[in-house]
């Protein structure tokens, strides 16, 4: 290996690092991710020893990864976006988001319950539709949110621990990232309140949220 090459996978190292950092991703979940070792993440990643320069990933590996990591492959590579791919989001797209935050702890689910009135259909004798009438049901809800404290699994083996603590000291900001998606989801949760009660007009509202937006670091 040439010494472009190795400058070149040290870069993408610490373009992987740094995504890391901002957006609170765990080498437990890229170890998941590609199906491989947690201890394998840590080692290669936060190596950049020139007697050990080694990508922890595969070529067929890296569409993987960059989806993990919210990036394109030409970013990760390069640092520099090429053509956008960036596609809308439908329904099973963020299902399967959702899912995934859920799977590897970044995000808990729980459920509440809540009184709501609403609009029940009311049928003759023959199955016909004759009109509506209120009522109040109780629905459960599922709610997620961002745990702001880190999560340390029982029962873990000794090297497992240390993956962890050497994770946390290079990763802890992933605590107060979480803290900031639920510091954002409370503020529009109170404006949207607000604006459901018409004590908030629309335009008012928007600039409020984009203020929140600019609240959060990267």
């Amino acid at each position: 290996m040439n010494r472009r090459d190795e400058d070149s996978i040290i870069e993408i190292k610490e373009r992987t690092r740094e995504i890391m950092r901002k957006k609170g991703i765990q080498g437990k979940e890229i170890a998941r991710k590609l199906n491989i070792s947690a201890a394998t993440v840590s080692k290669d990643i936060n190596t950049n020893n020139p007697e050990n320069i080694r990508t922890f990933f595969t070529a067929d590996q890296l569409p993987a990864l960059c989806d993990l990591l919210g990036c394109t492959v030409d970013f990760l590579l390069t640092g520099k976006e090429g053509a956008s791919t960036k596609k809308e989001m439908n329904v099973k797209d963020v299902c399967e988001l959702l899912l995934e935050w859920i799977e590897s702890g970044r995000a808990t689910i729980t459920l509440t319950t809540k009184e709501e009135k609403v609009w029940i259909l009311d049928h003759d004798e023959s199955g016909e539709i004759i009109g509506y009438s209120p009522e109040s049901k109780e629905i459960k809800y599922p709610c997620f949110y961002f745990s702001e404290y880190e999560q340390i699994p029982e029962n873990l083996e000794y090297e497992e621990q240390q993956d962890y603590e050497m994770i946390f000291n290079q990763h802890s900001n992933s605590v107060s990232a979480h803290k900031q998606i639920n510091d954002f989801l409370r503020g529009v949760g109170n404006l949207r309140i607000l604006l459901l009660k018409n004590q908030l007009d629309q335009e008012l509202y928007n600039a409020a949220v984009a203020g929140l937006l600019l609240k959060i670091k990267d």
